[in-house]
């Protein structure tokens, strides 16, 4: 083991790198060919919080992609059942770029309105092709960034660590960490 005091700002320890969990039972995929999400079709990524392993498709976006898997491994000691727009909001917050736009820049120019923004983060889980999710994940990394920037990196940590959270119960909790509704915030 060796001590890692850089990842100590994101992971709130100078824990020992390695697994931080029982492994799980699963096996890497054999290349970046076999990279599906969890319901089937492509992704340009995979991380394994549990076993401490990435793939990546070399031939997508790589750096982004190796930020984004990254961050999944680091957020899971956080909260390993966060709902899914903490866990994408800050991966891909923290992979900085989506096909070399800033997630902001991305949610500008495809958010008609804050209630739309809303109800794609709190609705249920894009189905369909990958348009869908590339909206869904730069929405949440927008959503995310606005939150560290306007609350601080310890407040929106708090708020992620918050194991009570669901996607039932976001905008309850929400409202009780910020002090203010989710909708005033968006």
């Amino acid at each position: 083991e060796r001590r890692a005091p850089s990842v100590r700002p994101f992971a709130g320890t100078e824990g020992p790198v390695g697994r931080s969990a029982p492994a799980s039972t699963a096996a890497p995929p054999a290349s970046a060919g076999g990279v599906v999400r969890p319901r089937g079709g492509p992704a340009a990524g995979f991380a394994s919080w549990q076993d401490w392993y990435i793939t990546a498709n070399i031939d997508s976006y790589w750096r982004e992609i190796l930020r984004h898997e990254l961050a999944h491994i680091f957020s899971a000691r956080w909260n390993d059942r966060a709902p899914r727009v903490l866990m994408e909001g800050l991966a891909v917050w923290l992979q900085r770029t989506r096909g070399g736009y800033t997630p902001d820049d991305y949610v500008r120019s495809r958010s008609p309105t804050a209630c739309a923004a809303i109800d794609c983060l709190l609705g249920p889980e894009p189905d369909g092709p990958l348009p869908g999710w590339h909206h869904y994940y730069s929405l949440a990394g927008s959503f995310t960034g606005h939150l560290i920037r306007q609350y601080a990196w310890d407040q929106f940590r708090r708020f992620y660590r918050d194991r009570a959270i669901t996607l039932s119960t976001l905008p309850r909790r929400f409202a009780r960490r910020f002090g203010v509704s989710l909708e005033a915030e968006i």
